[in-house]
């Protein structure tokens, strides 16, 4: 069966090589199916051949995008795992409403950032100070 990345390869390179929707059609159906989808990886790579050959397309692949795990490596710009832990502790403990998604929100409240696992090393003590300031804000 074809893979999800051959598909888009194939759509990408027909575009590219200025294949009209007809023409394309054409192509697909030339072998036997009606849908880029049906497909087998031989017909693929055939494909893809082709326009190479024929059209002199080369394609490049784009660099991996770096993923970073919550609980793996981080690395600059992002707050280190260890501040992302302080500030959900402070979260816990200065917070009346102490799930996840309270914290997302008011992360997003305080640095425009969505998520607590995505915000950047300098503004963890921006949002360590608006945390506290919870606590104070009780107090008096």
């Amino acid at each position: 069966m074809i893979t999800p990345g051959q598909i888009k390869l194939i759509r990408y390179t027909a575009n590219k090589c200025g294949l009209n929707e007809d023409e394309y059609r054409e192509l697909i159906m030339s072998y036997g199916v009606m849908h880029t989808k049906q497909l087998d990886e031989d017909a693929a790579k055939q494909i893809i051949k082709m326009f190479k050959e024929k059209f002199g397309f080369e394609y490049k692949r784009k660099k991996e995008k770096i993923k970073q795990e919550v609980s793996g490596k981080r690395e600059w710009p992002f707050a280190t795992q260890k501040q992302v832990n302080y500030i959900i502790m402070l979260w816990i403990k200065h917070s009346n409403l102490k799930s996840k998604e309270s914290l997302n929100k008011f992360c997003k409240r305080i640095t425009g950032i969505d998520r607590i696992e995505w915000i950047k090393h300098f503004e963890v003590q921006k949002l360590i100070r608006a945390i506290e300031s919870l606590s104070k804000k009780g107090q008096k």
